[in-house]
C-alpha cells in the first residue's frame, strides 16, 4: 500500500517556543486537522513548561490547567495520554479512569458539567483559577447537539476580561473565530495547521442497500469500514442485513453498552480505546465515536458517513488517523445523497423547534400558558432560569436559523448537498455516483440483451421480459408497457427500434416484437 505526505502541519511545529509568551489574558486559537498532535502539544509542551514555572519561580506558585472536553472517549484519551505522559500507572478499569477528575495540577472536566456548574453551583467554579483554560473541540459549544447550553458557556469562556492563557482548539473553527475575534481582546494568537483531506476518494450514494451490496462484495477482503450513522434504529437496520450475510459487524451507541447483548460492543468499545482498533469488518457507529476516539489501523479503507453539518463530517472523518502525516493512504468516503422528502422533513422539524422560540418571543404569557407542565416536551435551548421563568438562549436560536437557511438552499437539487459537504473538507476529487454507475451498468445490460435479440421474434412472454429490464417509468413512477414508447426509448438510447407483427409460429398466429437497428 503508497503512502502520501499530507499538506499540513503539527501543532507544536507551527508554535514552536511561542507558547512561552502567552501571558494571562491572552486569547490562543489553534485551527488543526485531526491527526495534527494538539494532544501531543498540550502533554509534552504546555504541561511541562507549567510545571516548570511552579518549580522555578522566585515566589511559590501553584499554576494549575483546565482541560474541557466534549465526550467521554475524549475525555478518557486525555487522561490517559497525561497519566502515561507523567509515569502514573494507568486505572485497571474504564470506571475508574472515569472517576479521575484531577492529575497532578490537571483539571479535565466536560463541557456539560462546566453548564451545571455555572448555572446552579458558580461559587464552587472561578475560571481565573487557572493559568491555562484548554477549550479542546470548542466547536462542541456550537453545535446542535449543545444546544440550550451555548449561551451560558460561551458567555463565560469567551469573557472580555480574565486572568487565564485560554487556548481554543478545534479542527471546525468556523463561528469561533468569528466570536473570538470580534471582542476585541489584547492580544490573541492564531495558528493554523492547515487542511489535506487529499487522502479522500468521495463517491456518493443514495441508498443504504448500495453500500451494503459492496460490502458483501468486499467480504473477503481484510479490508474495514466504518458506517457512522444518525439513528439507533438505521444501525440496527445495517447490522442485521450484515449479519444475514454472515459479516461481522458491531454496532456502538451509547445504550450498546449498557442494554442485555453488550458484551461484544463492551469488548469492541474497550478494543478502541485501549488499542485504537476494532476487529469486526464493520463497525457501525453514532455520535460516540465522534471525538476523542483515534483509529489507527491500515486496513480502514472506507467511511460511510450521514451528516447534516461540517462539525460532525469532518469530526466524524477525523477517527481515523495515520502513523504520521506523512505516511497516508487513500480511504474512500462515501456520502449519501439527501432526497427531498429527507430535507424537507428536516426543515419541517426545524420550523416545529423555532416556532417555540418565537411564540416565547413575542408572548410570554401564552408560552406559559400552554408549556408551564410540558417541560420535558421543551426543546434546548428554553429553559426556566434562576428566577423560574421561560428564558431562551439567544445562540442556539441563531444556530437553528442558520441550519435552516443553509438547508433551504438545496431543496430542488438535493446533490448539491454533497457538493457542499466536498467544499467543507476542500476536497477537489471528482466523486463517483453510485446512481450514474449503476445507470451505465443497467444500460450496459439491456443493450447486452438487445444485440443478442436482434431480428428475433419476441412473444407475449419475451415482451414482458424487455419491459422488466428496461423499467420504464413515467413522472408518477408508473410502468410504461405501449410498443410506440419502447421502441421511442431504444431508438434515442440505443439506436434501435422495434416493430409489431403478425405472424404464424409453431401452427399459432400471434402479434409478435422484432427488434431492429
Amino acid at each position: 500500500m503508497s503512502k502520501i505526505k499530507l499538506k499540513t502541519n503539527y501543532v507544536s511545529e507551527i508554535i514552536g517556543s511561542e507558547y512561552k509568551n502567552w501571558r494571562k489574558g491572552d486569547v490562543v486559537t489553534i485551527a488543526s486537522q485531526t491527526g495534527s498532535g494538539k494532544t501531543f502539544f498540550i502533554k509534552n509542551n504546555l504541561i511541562s513548561y507549567m510545571n516548570k514555572l511552579n518549580k522555578t519561580t522566585v515566589e511559590k506558585q501553584d499554576y494549575k490547567m483546565l482541560i474541557l472536553t466534549n465526550r467521554v472517549a475524549l475525555a478518557r484519551q486525555t487522561k490517559k495520554d497525561i497519566l502515561i505522559k507523567l509515569g502514573i500507572q494507568l486505572p485497571s478499569t474504564l470506571e475508574e479512569l472515569d472517576e479521575i477528575k484531577e492529575i497532578g495540577n490537571v483539571t479535565i472536566m466536560n463541557y456539560q458539567y462546566l453548564l451545571q456548574l455555572l448555572r446552579y453551583d458558580r461559587d464552587s467554579f472561578n475560571m481565573d483559577d487557572y493559568l491555562y483554560v484548554v477549550m479542546d473541540e470548542v466547536h462542541y459549544i456550537l453545535s446542535d447537539s449543545f444546544v440550550g447550553g451555548t449561551e451560558v458557556v460561551a458567555n463565560e469562556l469567551f469573557r472580555k476580561e480574565s486572568d487565564s492563557v485560554r487556548i481554543l482548539i478545534s479542527a471546525t473553527m468556523e463561528g469561533i473565530l468569528d466570536r473570538v475575534n470580534n471582542m476585541d481582546y489584547e492580544n490573541i494568537y492564531q495558528y493554523d495547521t492547515k487542511v489535506d483531506h487529499s487522502y479522500l476518494e468521495p463517491t456518493f450514494y443514495s441508498r443504504k442497500q448500495q453500500i451494503l451490496d459492496l460490502i458483501v462484495k468486499d467480504k473477503a477482503n481484510e479490508d474495514k469500514w466504518i458506517w457512522f450513522v444518525s439513528s439507533k434504529q438505521h444501525g440496527e437496520e445495517i447490522k442485521a442485513y450484515l449479519e444475514k450475510k454472515k459479516i461481522s459487524c458491531c454496532f456502538l451507541y451509547r445504550g450498546a453498552l449498557r442494554g442485555k447483548n453488550k458484551a461484544h460492543a463492551q469488548k469492541e468499545y474497550e478494543n478502541i480505546i485501549n488499542n485504537e482498533k476494532f476487529d469486526s469488518k464493520v463497525l457501525i457507529t453514532t455520535a460516540i465515536l465522534d471525538a476523542g476516539v483515534n483509529l489507527k489501523d491500515d486496513n480502514i479503507k472506507n467511511i460511510v458517513c450521514n451528516s447534516w453539518e461540517k462539525r460532525n463530517l469532518v469530526q466524524s472523518i477525523g477517527r481515523v488517523r495515520f502513523e504520521s502525516l506523512d505516511k497516508a493512504y487513500m480511504i474512500n468516503l462515501f456520502l449519501d445523497i439527501k432526497n427531498k422528502k429527507q430535507i424537507n422533513a428536516k426543515i419541517k422539524n426545524i420550523n416545529n423547534t423555532l416556532g417555540k422560540f418565537e411564540l416565547l418571543i413575542e408572548d410570554q404569557e401564552e408560552f406559559e400558558r400552554i408549556n408551564r407542565y410540558k417541560l420535558n416536551k421543551l426543546p434546548n435551548g428554553i429553559f426556566l432560569d434562576e428566577n423560574n421563568k421561560f428564558t431562551y438562549d439567544k445562540l442556539t436560536y441563531e444556530f437553528l436559523k442558520e441550519q435552516k437557511e443553509e438547508l433551504e438552499q438545496y431543496t430542488k437539487d438535493t446533490i448539491q448537498f454533497c457538493y457542499r459537504e466536498l467544499k467543507w473538507l476542500k476536497v477537489r476529487e471528482i466523486p463517483a455516483i453510485l446512481d450514474e454507475i449503476e445507470e451505465e451498468q443497467h444500460k450496459d445490460e439491456i443493450k447486452e440483451y438487445l444485440n443478442s435479440v436482434i431480428g428475433k421474434p419476441l412473444d407475449k412472454s419475451a415482451r414482458e421480459e424487455l419491459i422488466s429490464l428496461i423499467n420504464l417509468t413515467d413522472n408518477r413512477g408508473r410502468k410504461q408497457k405501449t410498443l410506440k414508447t419502447i421502441s421511442s426509448y431504444l431508438e434515442g438510447t440505443y439506436s434501435m427500434t422495434i416493430e409489431s407483427k403478425r405472424l404464424r409460429i409453431n401452427e399459432t398466429r400471434a402479434i409478435y416484437w422484432i427488434v431492429k437497428k
